[in-house]
């Protein structure tokens, strides 16, 4: 019991080094150097016998490798829990941020490097069971976990798909900025979705300090995106406008619902939650230019804007 749960707090302090450092900044923890398990399955902490002949899953460096660990134990039936997942969709976004962002990244010559992120990204969405993504096939217990996981998720696809109009690119034409954005938008309206029906039942999921910085990534995306369609829709004609304005319509109840996700954030977390509700509130009131060059521009434009937040 007593090694198990000194296991789990090694990987709370990786979760804490990848979830809140922006991932400009050098990572503490180097996970090619880790030697723990990943947790076990919780009925078997909670036994008061201890099952020897259950392992753990075994951590590896190579996220390949971890997710044929992880399916084989699927297959099998063993130690599946929510958590994880969560630490190995952890151990992915450290990986991208590690791989893209660390370093002047070639979105040109890394094209072999963003096509094998993508195939971890899609193959982890394939690992991970219904019951740890949908709250109506979760246990009530865990739904805070399934919005968790879902939140991690939403930020791998937007650091990875959150692609920056390369030199000589114009914004009204086929780039790879173009291509990718929608993913970007995609995952985070999924993210607004299961945020909504977590609050059908409760808003406990906002004491969770490692949540409020990956929603508030789906919520800048969100709000970029609400912006550019509003002024689109009035450039359009009458035909397709009502459409578009359908769109815009959908948008805005998502940020009016992640609006009040914030403020129960600011009641919940003290400084740290008032800090991203202000950063909310101010991400609204950029016009219709800076989106445009925020949309076209580098994440790490909008991870470094945060010592200039609102206070």
């Amino acid at each position: 019991m007593q090694k198990e749960e000194c296991r789990r707090a090694l990987w709370m302090l990786f979760i804490f080094d990848r979830g809140l450092c922006s991932l400009d900044l050098a990572l503490v923890i180097d996970d090619q150097q880790l030697n723990i398990n990943l947790p076990m399955a919780d009925d078997i902490f909670s036994s008061e016998d201890e099952q020897i002949d259950i392992e753990p899953i075994g951590y590896t460096p190579s996220i390949d490798k971890l997710m044929d660990t992880i399916e084989t134990e699927i297959r099998l039936g063993n130690n599946t829990n929510i958590r994880q997942f969560i630490v190995a969709a952890y151990m992915l976004l450290g990986r991208i941020g590690s791989e893209i962002y660390q370093n002047e990244f070639d979105y040109i010559k890394g094209t072999s490097v963003l096509d094998s992120l993508s195939a971890s990204l899609i193959r982890l969405r394939l690992l991970i069971p219904q019951d740890a993504t949908e709250l109506s096939f979760a246990d009530p217990r865990d739904f805070k976990l399934v919005i968790w996981l879902n939140a991690i998720m939403t930020a791998n696809t937007i650091f990875l798909y959150h692609q920056p109009l390369r030199v000589g690119e114009s914004p009204d034409e086929p780039s790879g900025m173009s291509k990718n954005w929608p993913y970007c938008v995609a995952a985070s309206r999924n993210l607004a979705a299961g945020l909504r029906d977590m609050c059908r039942s409760s808003t406990d999921f906002a004491d969770n300090a490692f949540l409020v910085s990956l929603i508030y990534a789906g919520s800048r995306i969100l709000i970029i995106e609400y912006i550019l369609s509003s002024n689109n829709t009035t450039s359009r004609q009458s035909g397709s406008s009502s459409i578009v304005s359908s769109g815009s319509q959908n948008l805005k109840a998502d940020i009016d619902l992640l609006y009040h996700t914030f403020r129960h954030f600011k009641v919940s977390l003290g400084c740290s939650g008032e800090q991203f509700y202000d950063a909310f509130v101010h991400s609204m009131t950029i016009d219709e230019e800076r989106s445009r060059a925020a949309k076209a521009g580098s994440l790490l434009d909008m991870l470094r804007i945060c010592n200039r937040w609102p206070s």
